[in-house]
């Protein structure tokens, strides 16, 4: 398996919320009516979510900006060509570019009214490139 959690550890300016709990990481899979992939479920269950000097991700919490369910939801509002197995994970912050990942793991950018592209073959894969990209 992917060492997601190494990776993540490994971002300069790191900051996290409190870990999401097994029973919010289901609810947030049933009210997006899809299942997150396996080392998505492994950084909820030990940040929640983050942001650092590099990147920031979508997790489990409060802040609607910073949530998975309603900022994947926002998104599906705006952009119904958005696959309905794929869910937000960043914001790139640049030209209205979201970056989303499936139950697989693969990571997709997606631009305004294009279809979404495969960027990284996970998580891990995409923090890391965000990484170099800021050093």
């Amino acid at each position: 398996m992917n060492n997601i959690i190494a990776a993540i550890r490994s971002l300069s300016g790191l900051r996290s919320l409190k870990p999401a709990s097994a029973e919010d990481i289901a609810e947030a899979e049933k009210q997006l009516n899809l299942h997150f992939s396996d080392e998505f479920i492994q950084y909820l269950s030990e940040y929640g979510a983050i942001y650092s000097d590099a990147i920031e991700l979508k997790g489990i919490a409060k802040t609607k900006g910073v949530n998975v369910v309603s900022f994947t939801n926002m998104v599906r509002d705006v952009r119904p060509n958005i696959p309905k197995n794929l869910y937000v994970i960043s914001e790139t912050g640049y030209n209205g570019i979201i970056v989303c990942q499936d139950e697989n793991g693969l990571v997709y950018e997606l631009k305004p009214n294009e279809d979404a592209v495969c960027i990284a073959s996970s998580l891990e894969e995409y923090i890391k490139g965000r990484q170099k990209k800021s050093d």
